[in-house]
C-alpha cells in the first residue's frame, strides 16, 4: 500500500489585488501511515521581484462544505522562487482535522529577497474569479473563437471577463483592471478583447467559411481538370496503341508480300537459270 492517498485535486481561482501569487493547482493528501492530511500546493511567482519567504493561511471544509477548522502563518521558507517560478509542491502542509474534503489558501504574507515584503493586512482570500467556459460563451461560434486563440498563440482555458474589479485571462489568471497584458501568460488584453467579440467572431466565421466554400470549389474545379486530362490522356494512349497496332498489322502484311515477291523472283530465277543451261549445248 503505498503511504500516501490523493483525496482531491483543486484549484483555486481568487484575485486579490496586489498579490501576485498564483495557486496553480493544489491535492489533499491523506497519510496512510500516520491516519492524517496533508496540503500539497503548488503556486506561481507573478511578482516581478524573487520571493525568499511566504507564510500562507488554510481554511478546512468536510466533504459538505461546512468549515471544521482554521490555521494561520504556514510557512514555505528559503523558496527563493524568481518570476514566473513555481515552487512550494516540495513542501506538504499537516491539516488541523481528519476529515478534510476541500480547502481555501490566504496569502498571509511574502518576504522578498530585497528585504521588502508585502502582506495581506486583513486576511482576505480575495473575490472569486468566474469562470465562464469559452464553449458554452460563444456557442456555434467556438470553432472560430478556438482558431483565433490558436492564432495568437494563448492558452484556452477559460473565457475572457472583465468587471469592475479586474479582468480574467483566457489562462484563468484574474488581472488588475489597469494591467494592458496578463501577468502570468502576457497575453494582450486588447486581442482578448477583439477576439471575444461576437460580431467579430461572426465576421470572421463568415470569412472563414466562405474561403472554405472557394476552396472547395477550386479543388473541386482543379479535380475535375485533372479528370478530363486524364480521359483525354487515356483516349490518346487508346488511339495510339490503335494506330501501333493497324501500323504492325500493315507492315506485318508488306513484309509477309515482300517475302513473297522475293520467293517468286528467285523460283523464276531458278528456272530461267535451268533452261538456259538446257538450251545452251544446242546453240
Amino acid at each position: 500500500m503505498e503511504r500516501y492517498t490523493i483525496k482531491f485535486t483543486g484549484r483555486q481561482r481568487t484575485w486579490l489585488s496586489d498579490c501576485m501569487i498564483r495557486v496553480e493547482i493544489y491535492n489533499i493528501l491523506y497519510d496512510n501511515i500516520d491516519k492524517c492530511f496533508f496540503l500539497q500546493a503548488k503556486y506561481k511567482n507573478l511578482f516581478t521581484k524573487k520571493i525568499k519567504s511566504m507564510w500562507i493561511g488554510v481554511i478546512e471544509y468536510d466533504d459538505a462544505g461546512d468549515k471544521i477548522g482554521e490555521s494561520n502563518d504556514i510557512p514555505y521558507l528559503d523558496v527563493d522562487a524568481e518570476h514566473l517560478a513555481f515552487f512550494g509542491h516540495k513542501t506538504p502542509v499537516k491539516l488541523t482535522t481528519n476529515s478534510v474534503g476541500n480547502v481555501e489558501i490566504i496569502i498571509q504574507k511574502i518576504a522578498f529577497t530585497d528585504g521588502s515584503t508585502w502582506r495581506n493586512e486583513e486576511n482576505k482570500l480575495g473575490l472569486k474569479i468566474p469562470y465562464n467556459s469559452a464553449k458554452d460563451t460563444f456557442g456555434k461560434f467556438y470553432d472560430q473563437y478556438e482558431i483565433e486563440i490558436k492564432k495568437c498563440l494563448l492558452i484556452n482555458e477559460c473565457a475572457y471577463v472583465e468587471n469592475q474589479y479586474f479582468w480574467v485571462c483566457v489562462c484563468g489568471q484574474g488581472n488588475e483592471s489597469q494591467n494592458l497584458v496578463c501577468c502570468n501568460c502576457h497575453a494582450d488584453r486588447e486581442k482578448l478583447r477583439k477576439i471575444s467579440n461576437i460580431e467579430y467572431l461572426t465576421q470572421a466565421d463568415e470569412e472563414r467559411r466562405k474561403k472554405a466554400e472557394e476552396r472547395i470549389k477550386r479543388e473541386e474545379e482543379e479535380a475535375k481538370k485533372a479528370e478530363e486530362a486524364k480521359k483525354a490522356e487515356e483516349e490518346r494512349l487508346k488511339e495510339e496503341r490503335i494506330k501501333k497496332k493497324e501500323r504492325n498489322k500493315r507492315n506485318k502484311k508488306i513484309a509477309i508480300a515482300g517475302i513473297a515477291i522475293v520467293l517468286v523472283l528467285i523460283i523464276a530465277g531458278s528456272f530461267i537459270h535451268k533452261n538456259i543451261n538446257i538450251i545452251a549445248p544446242n546453240i
